[in-house]
């Protein structure tokens, strides 16, 4: 079976690995994947040129998570590359930006499946949902109306959309469910890091490492400053507490967490994260709002537990065989109990905790795994579309 995958990008951003792991499990699978990545296409000046204006008008207007504005035709032409190609599967990816243009779908007569890396573009212009003012909130629905002519109902009733975490499946049904063929949850998929690679041996009870890693330290929907309170309760308990942040914005410091040793690694390469998993115990994902955080996959990869937050996509990739789940965002006497004892729960037994993270990820996350689970899909979705060979 031929896939014809388009996205935004294979090769930078969470979007970006998320396709590329996606293009490898569909290769393991046995499927011929024809990528095609809009930046990595040769484009007319004139085309860079006007979507370089919607951008700058999208970030001036809303800020750098809206993609609403089109001044120029989609960078690519869907309709050429299904007669080009000739595949069995329309496989799309991050397309926000004009990548594509969705009332091109109507000719499309094979099956078309989205896989979603957030809410972006049926539940609005945004990417995840953000406060403000009355002035952003009245140009956040002039940029949804904008948006709506755009991506119609007629088009989104041929989509199948696939989400990476019971969270955004959950979210996407309660408002959209009508509007799509098919909706799904199959988790992203993570490369196998090593060759069994364990995390092992006792660890000190009262002395913990964690981790938090984000391309931006201080993206607000991260939550690292959620962090402050269940460490500082942690040191009240004697515990002998390191943060290792790995990511841009050092100049913006954390002023204040009491017995917390901080230390700032700045960003790292892809070929570095053996050594990057290897500084510290536990890795912490207080994230406000995210579908499916790839850093939290690469952990497990390399045999790291995890503590995440609750309310988000992280549900759906952390289980209590090797981390647990707890609610960053209040932080309530309760929770910061548990947090403690979750913590000494992991540290007390880390062997057998790091061994479960690596076999959840071989298990339920590998290419052949994530693979098998698109195939079904397809499968599926071949039955009632004509001329779709096996």
């Amino acid at each position: 079976m031929k896939v014809l995958f388009i996205t935004k990008t294979f090769i930078k951003g969470g979007a970006a690995t998320g396709a590329s792991n996606l293009a490898l499990a569909l290769e393991a699978h046995g499927f011929n994947v024809v990528r095609v990545g809009a930046y990595e296409c040769k484009s007319s000046i004139t085309t860079k040129f006007f979507r370089s204006i919607e951008r700058v008008l999208e970030h001036i207007f809303l800020g750098p998570n809206y993609h609403f504005l089109k001044l120029w035709p989609s960078t690519i032409n869907v309709k050429k590359l299904v007669a080009k190609h000739k595949p069995d599967i329309l496989q799309l990816g991050d397309v926000s930006g004009n990548v594509i243009s969705f009332s091109e779908l109507k000719y499309i007569d094979i099956p078309i499946v989205h896989r979603l890396s957030d809410t972006w573009p049926y539940l609005g212009a945004g990417h995840y949902t953000e406060g403000g003012g009355l002035y952003k909130k009245n140009i956040n629905k002039l940029a949804n109306m904008i948006l709506k002519q755009s991506v119609p109902f007629a088009i989104t009733k041929k989509i199948n959309v696939v989400a990476p975490s019971a969270w955004l499946l959950d979210t996407m049904t309660k408002s959209t469910a009508s509007k799509f063929n098919s909706l799904s949850f199959i988790r992203n998929c993570t490369p196998i890091q090593n060759d069994g690679f364990l995390n092992s041996g006792l660890k000190d009870t009262k002395k913990v490492s964690f981790g938090f890693i984000s391309a931006d330290l201080y993206d607000p929907r991260k939550g690292l400053f959620n962090l402050v309170k269940p460490l500082e309760e942690l040191a009240n308990f004697g515990y002998s507490v390191d943060l290792n942040l790995y990511g841009s914005g050092q100049e913006k410091q954390i002023t204040k967490c009491d017995g917390v040793n901080i230390i700032y690694h700045g960003s790292y390469k892809k070929s570095e994260a053996n050594k990057v998993y290897g500084t510290f115990d536990v890795l912490l994902c207080p994230s406000v709002q995210d579908n499916s955080p790839n850093v939290l996959t690469e952990a497990l990869s390399f045999s790291t537990p995890v503590i995440g937050n609750r309310n988000t996509g992280i549900e759906s990739y952390v289980m209590s065989a090797f981390g647990g789940i707890v609610d960053f965002s209040t932080m309530t006497s309760q929770d910061l109990q548990e947090f403690v004892e979750l913590v000494h729960k992991i540290q007390s037994n880390y062997s057998e905790y790091s061994r479960n993270a690596f076999e959840f990820v071989c298990k339920c996350l590998s290419p052949e795994a994530i693979g098998n689970s698109y195939g079904e899909l397809y499968k599926k979705l071949s039955v009632s579309n004509v001329g779709v060979i096996l």
